[in-house]
């Protein structure tokens, strides 16, 4: 996927914040995926990567759990110091 977020409504006097990145998923028979995405923003001369894996642990037909795990990173001169950050987490989800 690909995408652009712009401001709404353009105002002279407001900077340019506008984003423009993609990313990259796959999940193999719903039981484990991953996915890698980056994303710049040209005013605050920063870009953003990640990369994150997911496991299901459950599913049945209306509840799904998952385990997830990444890491992120930001790269701007006004951050010197970045680095690969770790996340974790379980998602639940009810389907209605």
């Amino acid at each position: 996927n690909a995408f652009l977020s712009r401001n709404m409504p353009t105002i002279p006097q407001v900077p340019n914040f506008n984003t423009v990145g993609g990313g990259l998923d796959y999940m193999y028979k719903n039981k484990v995926g991953g996915s890698l995405g980056v994303a710049h923003t040209p005013f605050l001369q920063r870009t953003d990567y990640s990369a994150n894996g997911m496991v299901n642990l459950f599913r049945n037909k209306d509840t799904s759990l998952d385990f997830n795990a990444g890491l992120s990173k930001s790269v701007s001169p006004f951050m010197p110091n970045s680095r690969w950050e770790p996340s974790t987490g379980f998602t639940l989800r009810k389907f209605f």
